[in-house]
């Protein structure tokens, strides 16, 4: 998971990686090492990939007083993050998701032109792009905007990306370094979040974009949220689970290589240490939200080996 504290007033404090155990509810705080002396490090999107036998972490940061973002590069040994190195671009307008690949390929979703403009997110403008970096760094921005770029996800040479102010889900085929055209998936509320489930995508949403607004800033304010599944052929959009905000204000998905194939959410910052009631759905699924100033995100892991 990403850890980092996107209220407090500047200068934050640096955030964290942390692993979450779903059998035992154990959160542990990763130990980062050989990162250079002052990187900033405010963690935002996140992704795992195997490459040449090594388990690798790419870790969106945000150095918000210099509008510098950039992704961290580690490679993951045990509870130890070895610090590798930084990609860095000034395509990386306001990075929100990042998607890696066995080959060093790496995809970066910005959601504004403009990091954190509300007028950008108010008048859903399409502003948002998707950049390339290829294995031997050679950056690239691969479309057209949309309006509020998210979430990212790659399957079966197509990759996908949610557009939250957009109100939709995209699909591209992938050949060599190009995208083929836009198609539309799925039309949903606030799509943020990707990832898959086998060969289904999980969706989290955010239903009420102005609420979501409110509830980013005070923890109190309450937002509702909900995480659909889609068959990338274009099937209707299942619902998985819904909440008012009350348990659960921001989803993220998470799929387990353990246990069945259904779906189930669970809210790791429940202070009375309780399930969800069996109303809801079970399975693979993790969300977590916004609490006490920290925003944490599973780490949702597409885990592609060569």
């Amino acid at each position: 998971m990403s850890a980092s504290n996107r209220r407090c007033a500047e200068p934050c404090p640096n955030g964290d990686i942390q692993s979450y155990t779903l059998s035992s509810g154990k959160v542990l705080t990763l130990t980062r090492s050989g990162e250079p002396s002052g990187m900033v490090f405010r963690p935002h999107g996140i992704d795992l990939v195997m490459r040449d036998d090594s388990l690798l972490l790419f870790a969106i940061s945000h150095d918000n007083p210099k509008q510098h973002h950039f992704i961290a590069v580690y490679e993951v040994e045990g509870d130890q993050l070895r610090w590798l190195r930084n990609i860095e671009s000034p395509h990386f307008r306001s990075p929100n998701a990042v998607a890696a690949f066995p080959d060093g390929t790496v995809y970066v979703s910005n959601d504004h032109w403009k990091h954190g403009s509300l007028m950008e997110s108010i008048l859903a403008q399409q502003k948002a792009t998707l950049v390339r970096v290829d294995p031997k760094g050679e950056v690239t921005v691969m479309e057209d905007a949309v309006a509020y770029g998210n979430g990212i996800a790659w399957q079966a040479g197509a990759l996908y990306r949610a557009a939250t102010t957009g109100n939709e889900v995209y699909a591209y085929t992938m050949e060599g370094g190009s995208l083929g055209p836009r198609k539309v998936i799925a039309k949903l509320k606030g799509p943020d979040n990707l990832r898959f489930d086998g060969e289904h995508l999980l969706v989290a949403c955010h239903l009420r974009s102005l609420k979501f607004v409110k509830h980013a800033k005070h923890p109190e304010k309450i937002s509702p949220t909900a995480v659909y599944r889609i068959h990338p052929d274009g099937r209707a959009a299942e619902l998985l689970y819904f909440d008012d905000g009350d348990r659960i204000s921001c989803t993220f998905p998470r799929f387990s290589s353990h246990g069945s194939s259904k779906s189930t959410l669970e809210n790791r910052n429940r202070e009375d240490g309780q399930a969800l009631p069996n109303s809801a759905p079970r399975g693979n699924t993790l969300s977590t939200c916004l609490r006490g100033g920290l925003r944490s995100e599973s780490i949702g892991i597409n885990l592609h080996s060569l």
